[in-house]
């Protein structure tokens, strides 16, 4: 029970006590009142009539004394009047029965009203005659303190309302700052920091608010220390302080994962960005001006590959820069690397070459790195802002791209989709968290399309929206059929994230399956999450109204303040496949994973391993504080029957 409740029963409590109190006493109060004037009425009555009947007693006249008791009698204000000797014998005998009209039997029993009997002397001149009983009828004395009490309890009722009333409402203005800072620790526990800026005017209730504020800035203060050191190091190790880029080992730790991501189908391509003139910038300028250089060409860069999921940009070395885009091909390549060769932009930041491999999915690192490297020089051959692309070896199966993916594009417009779902399971034990939905389109020469090229494919033809809301749709539909299935996550694209359309849609459609949507989980990419961070926050409110969850995906693959975290508050985060190569062997990527973990969990968010494949990764996983694991070291894909 509340305090508050607690203070309103004993407000309660005391305004009934005072009401019952002084209505008790006011009531016995006029009963006492009642009976003295019964009882000096009686009194009264008597002695007058003793009087008036000294004569008829004298001379024996019972005739006379009849009519003179009866003329009193009959008024009804007596249950009983009597006229006795001085032997007790009777002369005169008048009663009435007690009958009160309009007063409830048990406010007679509860308050009795004893009426006593008056008496007085009837005289013979000087001798004792007889004597006068009379008792006066409590009729009408019940009526009155009826009436009396009923008042009073309607008087004191109402005081007692109003001052309970009053108390109830004070009590609620007094304890208003102990509502703040219950609102403080539970928003403290949701791991957010609000300050109260209004301070109570009580004394005490100041203190506690004033306490409660410096333990959240402290709070605050530990969580923004401990993501700025996690991103310091991150920054340190994988960030490239001149361009704001990744680093050589970034490059190294990410572009080997990436390679794998293409393996499933032909698509991917690797470039090398040289600019020609910094060594003479350096010499005659300064350092300054071809750091200056750099960094105005890696947002070119940026700029020029905004438009694919999750580039890998990072400065190799001295001039060079890198660029690998899983599921670009030469179309790709000859637009970008136009775009970077612009005469007009070049007189800007200097003179540039390009060097791109186009990957088939079967090519080592070191062996696409030599094709690009050979490109580039040959690009600078060629003079000024030259750009030189190398094919696969086996152009085979790049030949017919264009009909791939006009392929693709008729399978998504068609909804001919193929959901596959992988376990993600606790790391110590086999509980499973949920399980990710990974979407396949049927390939032109059979077999099935992996998500990494199918998505950047619907983006380019601007149908991710469509293809999201088809993902959706199904995942809706195959909850509704099977009771049995786990909750499911489901990724969603950056163009469904950042068009409103999209986002009404889902906040509606959920609407409709309030029974299913706390099934559902959504996920998007960290680079979609600083990207678009307004309109995932948004995002996020509708998928916590709906009861859904919310998780991040390729957590760490970024750069940026983790802090973010902090504004989004997913449920999960899933950490980047690229933290995962040789880590029983490589010390620094599981100091950085405690890092990540640290901050992850100092929110209560848990933290996933996804492409862990091998049980040798799960068991260093779990000394790192993993809360789970994705990959087929828990289980493989299986597809997921999606009803007609």
């Amino acid at each position: 029970m509340t305090l508050y409740r607690q203070l309103v029963i004993v407000v309660v409590l005391v305004a009934a006590l005072m009401l019952f109190g002084t209505l008790w006493l006011s009531v016995d109060s006029t009963r006492d009142y009642l009976r003295t004037q019964l009882a000096s009425h009686a009194q009264d009555t008597a002695t007058s009539l003793g009087l008036s009947l000294s004569p008829a007693i004298a001379r024996g006249d019972i005739a006379t004394m009849n009519a003179m008791v009866d003329a009193i009698f009959d008024r009804g204000y007596y249950r009983s009047l009597e006229v006795v000797t001085t032997k007790g014998e009777a002369l005169v005998t008048r009663s009435l029965p007690v009958r009160v009209e309009g007063v409830p039997a048990w406010f007679i029993e509860w308050l009795p009203l004893d009426v006593p009997d008056a008496q007085a002397l009837v005289m013979a001149g000087w001798q004792q005659a007889g004597r006068v009983h009379v008792v006066s009828h409590p009729g009408y004395g019940y009526e009155q303190l009826w009436q009396t009490t009923r008042r009073l309890a309607l008087f004191y009722g109402l005081g007692a309302l109003c001052v309970a009333l009053l108390g109830i409402l004070g009590l609620r203005v007094l304890l208003r700052p102990l509502h703040t800072v219950e609102a403080q620790a539970q928003a403290v526990v949701r791991r957010e920091f609000p300050i109260a800026h209004k301070l109570p005017r009580t004394r005490e209730l100041r203190n506690v608010v004033m306490a409660m504020n410096r333990m959240i800035a402290k709070i605050q203060a530990i969580f923004e220390e401990q993501a700025l050191a996690a991103s310091r190091l991150q920054d340190a190790a994988f960030r490239d302080s001149v361009t704001g880029l990744g680093n050589r080992v970034y490059f190294d730790t990410q572009f080997a994962n990436r390679l794998i991501a293409g393996t499933d189908s032909p698509g991917g391509a690797l470039l090398l960005v040289r600019l020609q003139e910094l060594e003479r910038l350096n010499i005659e300028q300064g350092y300054a001006a071809g750091d200056t250089a750099l960094a105005s060409l890696g947002t070119e860069i940026m700029e020029a590959v905004f438009r694919f999921e999750h580039p890998l940009v990072a400065r190799l070395r001295g001039a060079d820069i890198a660029i690998y885009l899983v599921g670009a091909h030469r179309e790709d390549v000859s637009e970008i690397a136009t775009t970077l060769t612009h005469a007009d932009k070049r007189q800007m930041t200097g003179a540039i070459s390009v060097g791109a491999a186009l990957y088939d999915g079967r090519q080592g690192g070191e062996e696409l790195l030599a094709t690009a490297d050979a490109a580039l020089r040959e690009a600078t051959s060629h003079g000024d802002n030259a750009w030189v692309c190398h094919p696969a070896q086996d152009t085979g199966a790049l030949a017919g791209r264009q009909a791939w993916k006009s392929e693709v594009v008729a399978q998504i417009e068609q909804g001919g989709l193929a959901l596959f779902l992988q376990k993600v399971a606790r790391i110590t034990g086999e509980e499973t968290l949920h399980s990710e939905v990974l979407v396949r389109l049927p390939s032109p020469g059979g077999g099935l399309i992996p998500a990494s090229l199918v998505f950047p494919v619907a983006q380019e033809s601007r149908l991710g929206q469509q293809l999201d809301r088809q993902i959706v749709s199904m995942v809706l539909g195959a909850l509704a059929a099977a009771d049995h299935l786990p909750a499911l996550s489901v990724n969603l694209c950056r163009e469904s994230v950042a068009h409103r359309p999209f986002r009404e849609w889902l906040e509606h459609t959920l609407s409709q399956h309030e029974e299913i949507a706390p099934r559902l989980n959504f996920e998007v990419s960290e680079s979609i999450a600083m990207g678009y961070i307004d309109d995932v926050i948004d995002l996020v409110r509708i998928v916590r109204v709906a009861g859904a969850g919310f998780g991040l995906d390729h957590f760490g693959r970024g750069f940026g303040d983790f802090a973010y975290l902090q504004t989004l508050h997913p449920d999960y985060v899933k950490l980047d496949a690229a933290y995962l190569c040789d880590l029983a062997s490589n010390d620094y990527h599981q100091f950085f994973i405690r890092s990540l973990t640290s901050v992850a969990h100092s929110l209560d968010i848990l933290v996933v391993a996804e492409a862990v494949e091998h049980d040798e990764a799960k068991t260093v996983l779990a000394g790192l504080n993993i809360d789970a694991v994705q990959g087929h070291a828990v289980a493989r894909p299986h597809r997921l029957d999606v009803p007609a």
